[in-house]
């Protein structure tokens, strides 16, 4: 505290601030078998690196089947976002079946502290046509078995007369 007006300070001030909580949502539509992918754009406008880590939470599916199903959204747990650049997480969704499914994307910023939540909702949509069987007739005078093996599940079928 001068007693001179020409006594002139500067004061540099540095602060890392952690933005609001925000909730975004994602449809992601695709064929039973086959795969689809979005691009989710984290962009970096500090000095600082960001350490990023994704938490990917899928909600129970209904339980119509007796095997495990697997997950139908994928993408990487830990990533770094260069400063003022741009990284495009690349979320991943395959659906086994045609039905819907639902997940919960938390995208943490471990050097601030700040996330962000998506909510994603998946549609499994029919399968693509992947071969045409073609069955000549063919008169029987007895019953048969025959079996088809399509994709790893085994379909019995009793021809009659």
């Amino acid at each position: 505290t001068g007693d001179s007006i020409l006594d002139t300070r500067i004061i540099q001030l540095e602060a890392i601030v952690t933005a609001e909580f925000q909730s975004k949502s994602l449809t992601l539509e695709a064929p039973a078998r086959e795969q689809v992918d979005q691009l989710i754009p984290i962009h970096n406008t500090t000095p600082h690196v960001w350490n990023m880590s994704a938490n990917l939470r899928i909600e129970e599916n209904s339980a119509d089947c007796f095997w495990q199903e697997r997950d139908p959204f994928s993408g990487p747990e830990n990533f770094l976002v260069q400063p003022g650049e741009t990284f495009n997480y690349r979320l991943l969704f395959s659906p086994t079946f045609k039905k819907t499914y639902k997940a919960v994307l938390n995208m943490i910023n471990n050097t601030d502290g700040s996330a962000v939540e998506f909510t994603i909702k998946g549609i499994g949509r029919n399968p693509k046509i992947s071969q045409k069987l073609t069955f000549n007739a063919v008169k029987c005078n007895t019953a048969r078995k025959a079996s088809i093996i399509i994709h790893k599940i085994c379909f019995m079928y009793i021809l009659q007369k």
